[in-house]
């Protein structure tokens, strides 16, 4: 654990809660290894699992609100960003799917290339003979 602390500091030094940061993440990894061991010896499985999703689902949520909904200052620029990227990608994409061979075109060149790879070329030698699979019997014991 203090490598884990020791890094995450040494990466964060410009950042003033880096402390609070390496010591957050310290503690969640100590949770996972102490929820993984009683599950591994079936110890208090109705307990630890649930705690476990709520944390995990905790921390997603606050991830998800933060990103989609602006509370991050650089997610927030790139959210408003995407829709003015899309509208200067739409005329390129258009000029290429004009270009581009129609659907039924597509389908009929993978149809011939699945022929022709499909196709045998001459037979070398016989297949041998096959034996006679048994067949089950309803109400039949062998």
């Amino acid at each position: 654990m203090p490598r884990v602390k020791g890094r995450l500091r040494s990466r964060c030094q410009a950042a003033a809660i880096a402390s609070a940061l390496a010591n957050i993440a310290a503690v969640f990894i100590i949770f996972l290894g102490v929820t993984a061991a009683l599950n591994q010896i079936d110890v208090a499985t109705s307990v630890t699992s649930p705690i476990l999703i709520a944390v995990l689902a905790i921390i997603a949520g606050v991830i998800i609100v933060g990103a989609g909904g602006g509370l991050i200052k650089p997610m927030q620029q790139r959210w408003e960003a995407i829709p003015t990227k899309g509208e200067e990608e739409a005329p390129k994409i258009a000029e290429r799917a004009k270009g581009a061979p129609s659907v039924a075109a597509q389908a009929e060149e993978a149809m011939r290339t699945l022929q022709q790879q499909t196709q045998p070329e001459a037979p070398t030698q016989p297949a041998a003979p096959t034996r006679p699979t048994l067949r089950f019997r309803p109400g039949r014991e062998c």
